[in-house]
C-alpha cells in the first residue's frame, strides 16, 4: 500500500457507519481504490486513532502527529435550495392564493386504506399540461394548479 501522505490530493472520507459500538470509516485513497477501517486500524504509517459522527483523526505511527479526516458535501455550498421552494413555502404560496380568491386545482386526494391509513402517490402535471391562465406548483403531495400569473 502506498503511504497516505504519497496520496494526500486524493484522499477522503466517503462515508462513516456507527452502529451501537461498533464504527467503521470508509476512505477512498484514490479514484478506483477504497478502503473501510475500523478504530486501531493503519493505513500506511498511520493508525486510526478515532471514528467519530463526522470525522475520523488519524494518528502518524512514529510522530504522533494527528490529523482529522472530515466528512465533506459534495454539494456545492454556493448553489442552496431556493427558499420559494421548500415544501413549507410552497404550502405557503398556495394557500396564499386560495385566501386572494385565485382558483386553485388540488390533486386527488389519497386513498383511504384504514383508520389513519392513506395510500396514494403525489398527482403530477406534466408542464404541456397546465391550461393557459394556470400555473403549476409541485408540493410533495402533488401538483396544484392556481389561475393567474406564476408568482
Amino acid at each position: 500500500m502506498m503511504p497516505i501522505s504519497v496520496l494526500a490530493n486524493d484522499i477522503y472520507l466517503k462515508g462513516i457507519s456507527i452502529i451501537g459500538q461498533q464504527k467503521t470509516a470508509y476512505i477512498s485513497l484514490s479514484e478506483d481504490n477504497s478502503i473501510a477501517v475500523v478504530e486501531g486500524k493503519s493505513i500506511g504509517s498511520w493508525i486510526v486513532e478515532r471514528i467519530a459522527g463526522r470525522s475520523v483523526f488519524l494518528r502518524h505511527a512514529e510522530s504522533d502527529e494527528i490529523i482529522e479526516l472530515a466528512l465533506h458535501s459534495r454539494l456545492s455550498v454556493e448553489q442552496p435550495v431556493p427558499e420559494s421552494t421548500t415544501p413549507k413555502a410552497v404550502l405557503e404560496q398556495i394557500a396564499k392564493a386560495v385566501a386572494e380568491g385565485q382558483t386553485v386545482i388540488a390533486p386527488p386526494p389519497p386513498e383511504k386504506v384504514a383508520e389513519g391509513v392513506y395510500r396514494g402517490k403525489p398527482h403530477l402535471i406534466a408542464g404541456k399540461d397546465v391550461p393557459p391562465g394556470y400555473y403549476r406548483k409541485r408540493t410533495p403531495f402533488g401538483d396544484y394548479l392556481i389561475k393567474g400569473d406564476a408568482q
